[in-house]
């Protein structure tokens, strides 16, 4: 009887820790409002609790255009975190609007400021631990680019294949490791730049996504796409060839 108690109590503690996971992915430019739908959903509807993070960027604006988006879907609570949190204080007071929000949505800019955030681990850390957790994490253009583990800083040669000309960094990681992410995709002829790191990383996948467009992923493993235009699916086949995958919108993918 004991042993049976004990394996009930470990089968409930793994379902409550095994949380869907859900990923939003905004190529940047206008954000698709089946995006904005569902984040708002997966959060809870209008008991989401969203953080804004704005780390990326230094114009209040780029928070409030995306409070008055997201207020259109009935979300009364929207905040922002520190622009670029520097003091211990500011850290900490960041860490604690992490705990208690039920979605977490980085803005545009300059990944290479988020990337100085995360270089203070405990907030990198506590960012996975609630991803897992099943807090909705969402990015648009900068904020997206930060979201796999091999992520782009922006510096590249954008005239060649060539992975030496490519600058990468080691992002949040919440994409599964083989995933490799762009965005402005199509209309900034970025294929050179993800086509290179796809031939040089045994086994990876490209996502470029465009303008306009987002990706949904939900659990590592199934997405779905929004937008107008395509986002593009990148898979090596050797040295010499690549498979290449458009998803349209409402298109599917596994990973």
């Amino acid at each position: 009887m004991l042993q049976l108690l004990s394996f009930v109590l470990f089968a409930l503690f793994s379902l409550q820790s095994m949380a869907a996971t859900h990923l939003i992915l905004i190529g940047g430019g206008r954000r698709p409002p089946q995006a904005l739908e569902k984040l708002v959903e997966l959060a809870g509807g209008a008991q989401a609790r969203i953080l804004v993070i704005t780390w990326a960027t230094r114009e209040q604006s780029t928070f409030d255009a995306i409070q008055t988006e997201l207020r259109r879907y009935g979300v009364n609570s929207i905040v922002a975190s520190s622009m670029q949190p520097e003091t211990i204080k500011d850290l900490l007071a960041t860490m604690e609007q992490i705990k208690q929000a039920s979605a977490i949505y980085f803005t545009g800019g300059e990944q290479t400021r988020i990337f100085k955030v995360l270089e203070y681990l405990p907030i990198k850390i506590l960012l996975q631990e609630r991803y897992q957790q099943g807090v909705v994490f969402a990015g648009t253009s900068a904020g997206t680019a930060i979201m796999s583990e091999t992520s782009l800083t922006g510096v590249a040669d954008l005239t060649r294949i060539d992975a030496s000309k490519v600058e990468v960094t080691q992002g949040l990681g919440l994409l599964p490791p083989q995933v490799i992410v762009d965005q402005h995709f199509i209309v900034r002829s970025r294929y050179n730049r993800l086509a290179s790191l796809v031939f040089a990383t045994p086994n990876s996948i490209g996502l470029g996504i465009d303008e306009n467009n987002a990706l949904y992923v939900r659990d590592q493993k199934f997405a779905q796409a929004f937008g107008p235009t395509q986002t593009m699916v990148m898979k090596a086949m050797g040295l010499k060839k690549m498979q290449v995958q458009l998803l349209y919108h409402l298109d599917q993918f596994t990973f």
